[in-house]
Parts: structure tokens; sequence; C-alpha cells
């Protein structure tokens, strides 16, 4: 059975159920905000049908909100809209485009191929990553990642088939890596560069950045050198099971070296997960406390609001997700913060120099989306 989810108006939603479930292997899923259709995805889709504008979004919200799922980032996303709409939304990388009104062929038909089609050959993330040019000048954001190329915005003008040196900012690598690109697509604020001959360096960076962690319905672990010995990176569901025993035995092993977990990747916690989250930290944090770095804003908050969440003392945060926008372009990202300052001053300076850096795009002064002190909350005083 193909599992299509659908985020549009009423009226294309009953054209849909006309055409798409004449098909005794389709189920048509419909949805009506970007947070249905991320969920009603999660649980499986071939295909996700969206309209220009949803009520928490557009369809450029919708498709990086997919995008941001390793899950989810191969899933192919249609965009039905009339002309005006999509000239709009702009050059966005959906799977196709529907324009209105539709005169072709039945909609099953016209979707057949991808229906029927193989998945990206390439894996895609979407990543919020400062870009530089080759004297240190940011000129943008990166928003998506593969390993042949970078999705940017950016306020500059580029034109198609110019070549540049950049650099890239990678999340939790404070020193941005030197590549090489070449422009293959330019509309408005969105710049596709394909990389030219990356560095081994560059290629490390980028699979580090790019290997999927939670491809899975459940947990993923892969040890993390760079970390150290006893060095880890978790993503997924905390569920029991073979990941979580592999970890387990590999931070338990009798290595002169800190327990540090790499947890940007961890899903929400539902209240089994959290009740193994405790117990892991417990186990982990026995002897020394155990070094969290990529702390998702999520987790962050929780901990606030229930310091068992970090052991009382057994975990310490190395570095975490901090969640900024800019009011001059309402561009809104996630930077990631080192903390691992000795006191309260010097984590909390670490934060707020976050919105002391101009905005990526426009250059504008950028805002936390909360008091410094209320992302910290987690910290004992």
């Amino acid at each position: 059975m193909l599992r299509i989810i659908s985020a549009l108006t009423h009226e294309l939603t009953l054209a849909l159920e006309r055409d798409l479930l004449r098909r005794a292997d389709l189920h048509l899923v419909t949805v009506t905000s970007i947070d249905e259709l991320r969920a009603a995805a999660q649980d499986g889709a071939q295909l996700c049908l969206v309209g220009p504008l949803l009520p928490d979004g557009d369809a450029r919200d919708a498709l990086e909100a997919l995008r941001s799922s390793p899950a989810l980032a191969r899933v192919p996303v249609v965009l039905v809209a009339t002309s005006d709409e999509r000239q709009e939304i702009g050059d966005v990388d959906f799977a196709a485009v529907i324009e209105l009104p539709y005169a072709g062929a039945a909609f099953d038909e016209m979707l057949g191929a991808l229906l029927d089609a193989p998945r990206r050959r390439e894996l895609r993330r979407a990543v919020s990553a400062r870009v530089f040019d080759a004297g240190g000048v940011v000129i943008g954001r990166a928003v998506d990642l593969a390993r042949s190329g970078i999705a940017l915005r950016t306020r500059l003008a580029f034109s198609e088939g110019i070549e540049l040196a950049f650099a890239i900012e990678f999340p939790g690598r404070p020193i941005p890596e030197p590549a090489r690109g070449r422009v293959v697509r330019a509309r408005g604020d969105r710049v596709a560069l394909a990389l030219l001959e990356p560095s081994p360096t560059l290629s490390a960076a980028m699979e580090e950045t790019l290997e999927p962690l939670s491809l899975t319905t459940g947990l993923s672990f892969r040890p993390v050198p760079t970390l150290g010995p006893r060095g880890s990176a978790i993503g997924g569901a905390l569920v029991d099971g073979p990941a979580r025993t592999a970890l387990i035995a590999h931070c338990n092993e009798p290595k002169p070296a800190p327990v540090r977990l790499l947890v940007r990747e961890l899903h929400r916690f539902d209240e089994a997960g959290l009740d193994r989250w405790i117990s892991l930290i417990a186990e982990l944090g026995a002897t020394t406390p155990v070094e969290l770095h990529g702390l998702p804003a999520w987790l962050g908050e929780l901990a606030a609001r229930m310091p068992a969440v970090l052991g009382r003392g057994r975990a310490t945060v190395s570095s975490l997700g901090v969640l900024l926008y800019c009011p001059a372009c309402s561009d809104e990202y996630e930077d990631e913060a080192t903390i691992d300052a000795d006191d309260r001053a010097g984590k909390l300076a670490a934060v707020e120099a976050l919105a002391q850096r101009p905005c990526a795009i426009c250059g504008g002064p950028v805002q936390l989306t909360q008091p410094v002190d209320a992302t910290l909350a987690f910290l004992v005083p």
C-alpha cells in the first residue's frame, strides 16, 4: 500500500480522492498543518502534497520541516499551486510542481512516475551553518546540505556558472572548513552550489553532518572518535534494544577518558523514553559526570523543569542549540553555543555572543527567541 500525505485545500483534496483513490494500492491521508504533515509522514509516506500556504507556514516551511528529519529527507514533496503562487514561493527544490488549473491527465497518471521512481540517490539534510567568502566575510546561511553541494540563503547576487571559494561553519565545529564550488542555480535569495574537489577534512565534516542517526524507529548509536575514546553520538527515539546496549558497552569500557555524548538528534521523549534517559544518565555518570554535546533546545527546557533529566549533577552540558531570529528579514534558525566555561557568567556570555553576530542573510541584528536566563535555566544556581 502506497501512502500519500495531502496538505491541500478541501476542494483539492476532493479532487485527489476522486482520482487517486480509484487505485486500490493508494491510501490518501489528509492533514491541515505542517506539524500534522510531519507527524503523518513519520508514520510512513511515499509522497507528500503541499499547497502554497498552511496555517503554520508556507510550502517552503513544509519542505524544510520534512528535510530537517533524516527519516523524511528523501520523501518526494510535490507543490500544488497556481503559476502566480509558485512564482511567489520562488525556486525551491520540490520533487515536482502541479500548476493549477490542472488540465492534464488524471492525478494518478501524472504522479505515477514519482510514486514508482526510486528515492533520491543522495541524502540531503537541513542544516543551519554560516557560510563565508574567501576573506572571512559572512555571505549567507546554508539551509540544505548534500555530499555534492549546499543550498544557500543570501542577499548577494550570484550568476549561474561562476566558481568561488568559500568556507562552511558546520554545527559543533567552530573553525570553518574551506571549500570551492560552482553556482548551479540562483533564484531570489536561494543559491545552489555544487562542491568542487572537496578536501579530505571537508569530506569528513560533510560525512559527520550527513550520516543519518535516526532513520529507524528506535535508537541509533555510533562512536565519535573526535569526542574521545568513549565519545558517542545517539539519535532517534530512546528505546531498549541493541543500540542502547552497544552505547552502554562502549561508554563503560575501561579507558581514561570522560563519557561524552552528542545528543543533537535525539527525538523528544515520551514517558517511557524519559525514564530510560534518566536511568541512562545515572548509569553512565555513576563515577564521573557525562558531558552532553549539542543538547537540543527542547531537552534544555525539559531539564529546567525537571532537574532529574541531568541526573542532579551527573551530567554537564558542554554545548547546546540556541534559537534565534532576525527581525529585519524574518529568518529563524538554530545556532550552537559552547558553554564549557567554569562559571555561570561565562556560560551566559557564550549564549549572548550568538546574538551579537549579525544575521548571515541580511546583516541585520538578531535576537534570542527567549531571554538568556531562560535558555540556561537548567544550570544549577
